[in-house]
């Protein structure tokens, strides 16, 4: 999925307005999607084609298929900090980023997790109700 926050993160000449006239010639050509996908993300939203149904299909699955994910906190596929803001919490602790070595705990593609780089500090992002 391609978002103006996503494309942000990266060094693009132009930024979000240059590659848009692609973008926009590729929607009609029928090689990516536009639409609203994912909540919160920004009106302007391409994915390839069939990325609707793989959307659904997580949104869709039965509340115990709970899926867990690991990433390192600067892998492109890891949208926060750059398309999602990073959940507040305390800054007395520490601060979440997108610092090499660090990572990222996702639960159903929620972040639940960052573990900072130097694998001794753990920041929970559990919801109130969560034990």
């Amino acid at each position: 999925m391609l978002t103006r926050a996503a494309l942000s993160r990266e060094t693009v000449p132009g930024g979000f307005s240059a590659l848009y006239p692609i973008l926009k010639a590729m929607e009609e050509a029928c090689r990516v999607r536009r639409a609203y996908f994912v909540e919160g993300l920004g009106g302007a939203q391409f994915v390839a084609p069939g990325a609707e149904d793989r959307l659904r299909a997580f949104r869709d699955r039965p509340e115990e298929a709970g899926e867990v994910t690991v990433l390192v906190a600067t892998d492109p596929s890891n949208a926060y900090g750059a398309a999602i803001a990073w959940p507040d919490g305390d800054e007395a602790t520490m601060r979440p980023q997108g610092a090499a070595g660090a990572q990222v705990i996702l639960h159903d593609g929620l972040l639940v997790g960052f573990l900072g780089r130097s694998g001794h500090h753990l920041k929970i992002f559990l919801p109130e109700t969560e034990p």
